[in-house]
This record gives C-alpha cells, structure tokens and sequence, in this order.
C-alpha cells in the first residue's frame, strides 16, 4: 500500500475496510513497497489523453498503475471509468499494456483470488480480447 493508496483509503474506509487494513497489516500481508512515481508514465498520459476531463481522471488514478509496476502489476478497483481511458491509451503506453485490472465485483473476483490472484491477459489494459 503506497502512501497516496493510504490516504485515498483514509479519507473513505467504512469500519469493516478499517478492520480489514489493521488485520492485514497485523498479519504482515499489507506490503508497503519502495514507491517512486513514474514521470514518463505521467507524461505519457498528459501526450496521448484525448481530452482535458480524460487527462485529469488518469492522473488522478496514476498512483495506481504506479503502485501495480512497483509490485505485481495487478489494481482491483471499483473504477471502471479509469480501466476504460487506460485501456484507450495502452497501445501507445508499453509499460501500462499487461497490467491486470479488476473490478472486485466481477463473478468470478473469489475463485480468481483463490487461485492465487495471477495477472492475466484477459484481464490486461491492452488486451484485445
């Protein structure tokens, strides 16, 4: 969890997210990994955004992507709006293409967790499937 993930969770956690964070975190499961921000990634979307609304959603969701690359390039979020401009511009952004995105209300999230919560292709911002 990076500091900008902390303090998204911060300004809008209900109590079981609260209790669910101080039990990872008590459990040693919440990993905080070393976290730098990408400048060539925030400039690739400034370049290849169609529009300043567009722009300004995916920056405001950067640290996501960015958080993914540092670990295991998977995000699960609720925000299908930003899967959908990231998606738009994974052609022309490499390092963003096979980056697995979930929405944690997908039917089959659970089994996908069980089985160990690999990042796969179907599930890829620049996937074609």
């Amino acid at each position: 969890m990076t500091p900008e993930i902390a303090e998204e969770w911060d300004k809008h956690q209900n109590k079981f997210a609260l209790s669910w964070r101080t039990n990872m975190k008590r459990h040693g499961k919440l990993s905080e990994p070393r976290y730098t921000q990408k400048d060539e990634l925030r400039e690739n979307i400034e370049k290849f955004a169609k529009t300043e609304q567009e722009r300004e959603k995916m920056l405001k969701d950067v640290h996501l992507l960015e958080a993914a690359l540092a670990t295991d390039k998977i995000v699960i979020s609720l925000d299908d709006e930003a899967r959908r401009l990231y998606s738009k511009i994974s052609a022309d952004v490499d390092e963003i293409r096979e980056i697995t995105w979930r929405n944690p209300t997908d039917k089959d999230i659970i089994s996908w967790l069980k089985r160990g919560a690999t990042p796969d292709r179907k599930h890829w911002l620049g996937s074609t499937l």
